[in-house]
């Protein structure tokens, strides 16, 4: 049996200078990992023997940093009697790492209580204007620019950093807006996730595809079908009249009818889909479309 080819992205083989600490990981990084831990799998591999800080000195990171990084992009890839199994996936570490991102706020320029807000606030309950009117009267009486942005303090505003009246400002509300109720998801009718073989789990093999549908314009019912192949990242786009679930079976149809049965069967190993209407009849799409004409 041949050995599998693993890879490994803008790595030398010999020992790199350790990064410095304030650089963060990056996408390839992530990738090498997983695909160090898979060859780390294979039983045909006979190389040098893969550890934390093997890794670590192949990518020139501290072994602490890969070991973090691994616990951080951790997925349950099957749940069977022993438990579940977990496995590094670069998608989900990366996917991590930019949730955090985002979540970094920019520290409170001016803290509740401030005195610029207090003059602020005041001049809004008694003029009973809006914070843009106000922050000109503020500069002509006081004669400096407020420290803030007006959107910054829209933000205090809902915060309720600053003790504005709900009269003097009549146009805005201090309610969140209510998120509308999720609509379109049906009971799981496919097998579970958790049945998904190992090659499509492990990105071995190309032919295991998740499939979505992205919403069009508003004021239309168009909208695209995609289709990811998990090993080969290649996508496939469709354009359907609208976001049912015989347009999702028509497109499929659509291919076996271009490329045959026997070529659909290859191509389409697996195939990953949500919950939503639009899949909900899995049995159509299972079913050959050419059978059905014969």
């Amino acid at each position: 049996m041949e050995q599998k080819d693993y890879t490994i992205e803008n790595c030398e083989t010999q020992r790199i200078a350790p990064k410095k600490f304030y650089q963060h990981l990056t996408e390839t990084d992530r990738k090498n990992f997983e695909r160090f831990l898979r060859l780390k799998q294979d039983k045909n591999y006979k190389g040098p023997k893969i550890t934390y800080e093997y890794i670590g000195q192949q990518l020139g990171i501290h072994k602490s940093t890969v070991s973090r990084e691994i616990k951080r992009g951790l997925w349950n890839t099957k749940t069977d009697a022993s438990g579940r199994h977990y496995e590094y996936c670069s998608d989900v570490g990366q996917r991590v790492a930019k949730e955090r991102s985002n979540r970094k706020r920019q520290r409170t320029k001016l803290k509740k209580g401030h005195i610029a807000l207090e003059r602020l606030t005041e001049i809004i309950n008694r003029e009973k204007t809006s914070p843009y009117n106000a922050f000109d009267l503020y500069e002509q009486h006081y004669g400096e620019k407020f420290p803030i942005s007006l959107k910054t303090f829209y933000k205090y505003l809902r915060r309720r950093m600053v003790n504005v009246k709900p009269s003097a400002l009549r146009r805005f509300s201090f309610a969140k807006p209510k998120k509308a109720p999720k609509v379109g998801k049906r009971i799981q009718k496919g097998d579970n996730i958790a049945m998904r073989p190992q090659e499509a789990e492990m990105r071995l093999e190309i032919g295991h595809w998740e499939g979505d549908t992205i919403i069009g314009k508003r004021g239309t019912k168009a909208c695209s079908l995609t289709l990811v192949d998990r090993c080969g990242r290649i996508v496939l786009g469709f354009k359907i009249p609208d976001r049912s679930a015989e347009s999702v079976k028509r497109t499929f149809d659509g291919i076996e009818k271009k490329i045959g049965s026997s070529n659909f069967v290859k191509l389409f190993r697996t195939l990953t889909l949500d919950n939503g209407s639009e899949f909900s009849d899995v049995s159509g799409i299972e079913k050959s479309a050419l059978e059905e004409e014969a």
